[in-house]
């Protein structure tokens, strides 16, 4: 595999019931979540001891950050380690709730892309590329294989049609993404982001930011499917920088990985 950069982000749901059957809002979930990290650090947004990022993101939910990485196997260790991190986060939190309610309160934490009310949270991928390289005929390489990858890394889920039957899908976040790329993050969601963070030398670099995958439940799916599309970025890459009349059948072979 070629050096490159990458990194995860996790966007989580996370529900408040109380016992008297009612819900807690988005705002005073959130609030109560970071409560310690504000006061010790005065905001909701912190860089953790690993190198990783856990802050509040618009919408009142949580989400963290992989460190940067340059092996698919780190960045999912790093991502698993946030797993954990949540999950003692939130058991503080309930217990603090409950306390202040004078009621038990049972917080669920979410992974899934998707809510009865149409909301969708992203599970967000980023590569650094080659900035020398022809950006958008990579994009139009890549876009293919993103969406048959689907059959990998989909994490399935239930429907309701309109009839109000059931009907099983492979993936959760396929059907909240509507364009190949733009620079939207919410309304009309791309496959790829077109926000460009490098993090790394901007004259050399460029982020590819890809938001239209699901969120992994199982390690070994996580994996492969970061490792695999690493590989695709690497041919990819080395297609794009052959000359046209030199590549044109390379690329042809490329466009239906």
């Amino acid at each position: 595999m070629m050096s490159r950069i990458i990194g995860l982000e996790v966007e989580y749901g996370l529900i408040g019931i109380c016992a008297d059957g009612s819900a807690i809002d988005d705002e005073t979930l959130g609030a109560a979540l970071f409560d310690r990290i504000q006061r010790r650090s005065g905001h909701r947004d912190i860089f953790l001891e690993n190198g990783g990022r856990l802050y509040l993101d618009v919408g009142n939910h949580p989400e963290y950050a992989t460190p940067e990485c340059i092996d698919p196997l780190d960045a999912i260790t790093y991502e698993r380690a946030g797993m954990i991190i949540m999950h003692k986060l939130v058991q503080r939190t309930q217990i603090k709730l409950t306390e202040a309610m004078g009621q038990p309160v049972i917080l669920h934490l979410l992974r899934n892309n998707v809510d009865s009310h149409g909301h969708s949270w992203g599970y967000h991928e980023n590569y650094s590329v080659d900035r020398a390289g022809e950006y958008r005929r990579l994009v139009s390489l890549l876009l293919p294989f993103l969406v048959t990858r689907q059959l990998i890394s989909g994490t399935g889920h239930l429907m309701t049609t309109t009839r109000g039957e059931y009907r099983y899908v492979i993936s959760q976040r396929a059907f909240h993404i509507a364009d190949g790329l733009s620079d939207e993050t919410t309304h009309h969601r791309p496959f790829i982001n077109d926000r460009d963070e490098t993090h790394a030398d901007p004259s050399q670099w460029r982020r590819l930011h890809v938001i239209g995958g699901d969120t992994p439940m199982h390690t070994y799916q996580a994996w492969l499917s970061l490792a695999i599309t690493q590989l695709v970025l690497d041919v990819i890459e080395i297609l794009v920088a052959l000359p046209a009349d030199k590549g044109s059948a390379l690329v042809m072979v490329a466009g239906d990985l």
